[in-house]
């Protein structure tokens, strides 16, 4: 059950549209926002997927500081929706009336479920107040006669409502609903190894970045710190029963709960009590599993920047493995592109199980890189990746031969990536 503002495109210049509210909505990293501001949620590019219809043509979510379930903005070829679903919490309901006044104020005709047009009168705060109470209400109503409903807020994540929330007054299960998803607004999944212990068998570690907020599996018993491990115990002061509801294997710790602290004096014991270690330049079988991953990483990293894979950019994938696995006199360049294709279905399935962060993985590949090769080398290497990026880039866009062959979103990934690999 959604709420569908619909916004004619007849007459009506989206991208005058979209400038206006861009001054109001404000795309920000997670933990930069300032407080009571709107933003666009950071994984927005993933959204953009939302339908697997090919006449849309530009999809993403919009969240604010005080978003249940935010605002879908959707543009097909003769209209603009804006979606609410049910259980949106006022936020959401005063950012899609916003949305819908800038549209009126443009010349924009402008309706509600299909009936309309509105006037500006019909968006003001009054009018929206009363909406929103409608609103959820008839979200409450849903549950009559349901053991439970899960509802889904964003990508994998989503919340558990039982029938005995129906008891709750409308503004006592916002607060609730607006607490829950708070949780895990600006964290990311932590990634998850299994590892060989000597003394106490295979253990499983997440792996954890400092001063990051992150879920982490309540299975895992140790964390990852700087290539140290650190018994979960040791590092978490206490995680409780904060669970996240819809995937219920992850914890949420926030930030406060983990002593950081303790967790680098950890790592720099076990540093100091290793003493100096020799390497071998070789890579193990288990680093060139990682390495292998690198090249698919760039061209989803890339390709799915925009929202859409598509087939050019699938054949420039496999013309720029076929150019990189005859660059013979790079040895690394050439196994890490033969196990890369030798496994590519494995790899794609396990980067698309959305249980990997890729952003983990890359920054693990650097660090193998770097570890294994030359500086010289392992540059080459890392260049490959953004070689790789680019041709996937370069293989759509453009419109009849003209215009930008790679978007603003590809440009922003391909420096990300460059980034992340640690290349200027």
């Amino acid at each position: 059950m959604s709420l569908c503002y619909t916004i004619e495109k007849n007459g009506f210049s989206f991208d005058s549209w979209k400038q206006q509210i861009n001054q109001f909505v404000l795309p920000c990293e997670p933990g930069t926002t300032p407080e009571g501001t709107w933003r666009e949620m950071l994984v927005s590019n993933l959204l953009r997927n939302d339908s697997d219809s090919e006449e849309q043509k530009y999809a993403v979510r919009f969240l604010t500081e005080g978003s249940i379930r935010g605002v879908l903005v959707s543009e097909g070829d003769t209209s603009i929706d804006l979606i609410l679903n049910i259980f949106a919490s006022r936020s959401d309901q005063y950012l899609a009336a916003r949305m819908a006044w800038e549209a009126l104020s443009l010349g924009a005709t402008v309706m509600r479920d299909g009936e309309g047009p509105l006037t500006t009168a019909e968006l003001s705060g009054e009018a929206i107040e009363a909406l929103h109470r409608e609103w959820f209400a008839l979200g409450k109503a849903s549950l009559q006669g349901k053991e439970g409903f899960r509802m889904p807020i964003h990508a994998s994540f989503s919340l558990s409502l039982e029938k005995q929330d129906v008891e709750k007054n409308d503004d006592e299960l916002e607060r609730e609903l607006l607490a829950r998803v708070a949780q895990f607004g600006d964290a990311f999944i932590s990634t998850r190894m299994q590892i060989k212990d000597d003394n106490q068998g295979t253990k499983l570690v997440g792996i954890l970045q400092a001063d990051m907020p992150t879920l982490i599996m309540k299975d895992v018993e140790a964390l990852m710190m700087q290539e140290t491990l650190v018994p979960i115990s040791a590092a978490l002061t206490a995680v409780g029963n904060q669970v996240i509801d819809g995937i219920e294997c992850w914890v949420f710790p926030p930030t406060s709960q983990i002593d950081m602290k303790l967790v680098k004096a950890v790592a720099s014991l076990s540093t100091l009590a290793a003493g100096p270690q020799t390497k071998s330049n070789e890579p193990t079988e288990a680093e060139w599993k990682i390495i292998s991953y690198g090249p698919v990483l760039a061209f989803i990293w890339i390709a799915a920047s925009d929202g859409k894979v598509d087939q050019k950019e699938v054949a420039s994938f496999s013309r720029s493995l076929d150019v990189l696995g005859a660059q013979e006199k790079h040895r690394g360049i050439c196994r890490m592109i033969q196990l890369a294709s030798a496994n590519i279905e494995e790899i794609l399935s396990k980067l698309l199980s959305g249980k990997e962060n890729p952003v983990v993985m890359l920054d693990t590949f650097r660090s193998v890189i770097d570890n294994r090769f030359s500086t010289e080398e392992a540059n080459v290497m890392k260049g490959s990746l953004l070689y790789i990026g680019h041709k996937v880039a370069e293989s759509s866009g453009g419109f009849l031969g003209f215009g930008s062959k790679i978007s603003k979103d590809e440009k922003n990934a391909m420096a990300a990536l460059a980034g992340l690999l640690g290349l200027s």
